[in-house]
């Protein structure tokens, strides 16, 4: 999981952790979603997942919010989540025999990490520079103020007399500027005068408030640089997580375009060879290629070989669910569906059917 790498890290100025709007979080959506559609899956169940899935996505691309790093940082793991989103429709689509929609989600894939990528390395990228400029700084203060520094340190405090007397010193300087009559002012005034010495005496031994302003700037500085070089890395390990996905996708879409391709090859070589009534039909288009191609994919679906060559239910299943998409809207695609359901039920997918018993005899 990616983190935000600037929200914890010290001297970030306020600006750059502004909430971004309240879009939908779609790695949240993954997560919250994703179980369910799996689990149509892993019971055989692919349309009903793909259904499910498919109404999980947005029509469109949403905007990706660049205002600020912090936003910019919630948009880029959204776009994540979206990114995988697609990708489990991806999933579903080839599991139920929708290949076409299944190149068409790793398009969409592809495009939403290539958003999410050119998008999180222009927001985040201006980041590492201000990192990169507070660590120098933090250098040179840390450097500048190791005098000043120790000489603070070096204050031994006062005791509990001392600092009584150093309080009475402050009320009295508290009179002297808000006084209630003339007299009080004089009194004070001559208070300060005689006891100043001893005053400053006082306040050398602790902390005064800008000794503890420095102290902080100092631990600011040694923060930052602690802590600069790690926001450095956890910035370039977000943008190089939006770019190792959107470089996934191009192998996937290359492997998936040469399944397409090759199928349609094979189904057009089957189809060439297939006789109708032990006839060769010419026809390329028009109802006698038609018919032509429906016995071929009937041949398909009747040979015992195409299941015994796949091994598992899940194999049997994706070549079921896409010769149902070759077959849909015929009266090939029941019979098709028949054997979807004999093999979820773990039967034969092709039981033999037994013969009429002869003419005059009884059946055993």
């Amino acid at each position: 999981m990616r983190i935000h790498p600037f929200m914890t890290l010290a001297m970030v100025p306020a600006a750059l952790v502004a909430q971004a709007p309240a879009n939908v979080d779609y790695s949240a959506v993954l997560k919250a979603q994703t179980p369910a559609v799996e689990e149509l899956l892993k019971d055989f169940h692919p349309v009903e997942a793909m259904q499910k899935a498919e109404a999980l996505l947005p029509e469109t691309l949403p905007a990706f919010d660049k205002s600020n790093p912090g936003a910019a940082m919630q948009a880029s793991l959204s776009f994540s989540g979206l990114t995988r989103l697609y990708l489990l429709n991806v999933k579903a689509a080839a599991m139920a025999g929708e290949w076409e929609k299944t190149l068409d989600y790793l398009l969409k894939a592809q495009a939403c990490a290539k958003v999410n990528y050119e998008s999180t390395k222009e927001a985040l990228t201006p980041l590492q520079t201000n990192w990169t400029q507070a660590i120098e700084q933090a250098q040179k203060g840390v450097a500048d103020g190791a005098a000043r520094i120790a000489a603070i340190n070096a204050k031994p405090g006062r005791n509990a007399a001392e600092e009584a007397e150093y309080q009475t010193f402050l009320a009295k300087d508290k009179i002297y500027n808000n006084p209630k009559t003339p007299a009080e002012k004089n009194e004070a005034a001559k208070y300060l005068k005689a006891n100043l010495p001893r005053f400053q005496e006082l306040e050398a031994k602790a902390l005064t408030p800008q000794d503890q302003q420095d102290l902080a700037a100092y631990k600011q500085w040694q923060a930052n640089i602690a802590n600069g070089p790690k926001a450095i890395k956890a910035i370039q390990e977000s943008i190089d997580a939006t770019k190792a996905e959107y470089d996934a996708c191009a192998p996937k879409i290359e492997s998936f375009q040469k399944s397409l391709k090759d199928e349609s090859e094979e189904i057009a070589k089957g189809v060439a060879e297939v006789k109708v009534k032990g006839k060769v039909v010419k026809e390329t288009s028009g109802p006698k290629y038609d018919e032509k191609r429906m016995t071929y994919f009937e041949n398909v679906m009747k040979t015992k070989a195409n299941y015994e060559s796949r091994a598992t239910k899940q194999d049997k299943l994706n070549f079921l669910f896409r010769l149902r998409h070759n077959v849909m809207g015929t009266a090939t695609e029941s019979k098709v569906n028949g054997i979807i359901d004999r093999v979820r039920a773990d039967q034969d997918p092709l039981p033999t059917e037994k013969k009429a018993a002869a003419k005059g005899k009884k059946a055993k």
